[in-house]
């Protein structure tokens, strides 16, 4: 496993952290479930269409990679009032995901966003996993994403807008039970799963299933220390300790620290002990990480 580098920044600019939600709030409210789409999936037992009973798996698992894979994804949920949506692509200005940058101004309520991460350009050579280069200089830099609230390089990238800034895989996942396995299996083994909310930061083992969470080779977390201690990362609801691994096929990690935190040893090693890295490993990987 790789971590890819812990990086600390003054910006603020993180989505999906209310400025006037302390972090306790959190755990006051009806704690969120994974969207009623995926909850609602009624799956065909048996395969449909020529698509399984002619392709062999390994040509149907390059099609799908193509469908959906290799890219960064983000995965947040949020409490907070909705973005506004268009329904044209604005001019001289950007709408990713159909987000505009304002807020409906609706009561506040739990919501989940997933959506393909367009903070920075196509690269000619990508590296894998669909992981996003970010140098502090440039604008792909993690820490300035701004994703979630409609900000995207969305006109560099092929493809309609505003279908290439979505996933696109539920559809995908509603055909039948076969296409449900292996679609779950490229969406969350051949991406980078990247999130900035302190709710999965600290539950995400108790929303997500442990079969997916198995999945899980790349992650980015963008992490604010103010609104989630590293020390309560995958805690879970109740604030116990793990009995087993949260992402025991984890292959990268990249954390950015927000504000002027100066992550502790023993801080760093709750993160990393999520997943199944030996713990001599992890001891030198905090000597590295934490300056």
């Amino acid at each position: 496993m790789r971590i890819m580098g812990v990086t600390r920044t003054s910006q603020h600019l993180i989505a999906g952290i209310s400025k006037d939600m302390p972090s306790n709030t959190f755990f006051r409210l009806s704690p969120p479930r994974l969207p009623s789409a995926l909850r609602m999936i009624r799956l065909t037992p048996k395969p449909n269409g020529r698509f399984f009973s002619m392709l062999p798996p390994e040509v149907r698992r390059r099609i799908l990679i193509h469908a959906f894979g290799h890219r960064t994804m983000h995965m947040s949920v949020i409490f907070q009032s909705p973005w506004k949506v268009v329904d044209a692509e604005p001019q001289g200005s950007t709408a990713h995901v159909r987000h505009y940058h304002e807020f409906t101004g609706e009561p506040a309520k739990w919501m989940w966003y997933g959506c393909v991460c367009h903070r920075s350009e196509p690269e000619d050579d990508p590296l894998s996993l669909g992981r996003t280069r970010s140098w502090s200089a440039m604008k792909g830099t993690n820490h300035l994403d701004g994703c979630l609230k409609g900000e995207g390089t969305c006109s560099k990238w092929p493809g309609a807008w505003p279908s290439k800034c979505h996933i696109g895989a539920t559809g995908w996942f509603r055909t039948c039970q076969q296409a449900y396995v292996e679609g779950v299996e490229v969406l969350y083994r051949t991406n980078t799963i990247q999130t900035a909310s302190f709710p999965l930061l600290r539950v995400l083992h108790d929303i997500l299933p442990s079969r997916t969470l198995s999945l899980l080779t790349s992650l980015e977390l963008i992490w604010h220390p103010f609104c989630i201690p590293l020390t309560d990362a995958f805690r879970g609801y109740r604030s116990q300790e793990r009995e087993n691994t949260v992402l025991p096929s984890l292959k990268y990690l990249r954390i950015c620290m927000l504000g002027l935190h100066i992550p502790r040893d023993e801080e760093i090693q709750r993160v990393i002990s999520a997943t199944a890295i030996p713990a001599a490993v992890i001891a030198e990987l905090v000597d590295e990480a934490v300056p």
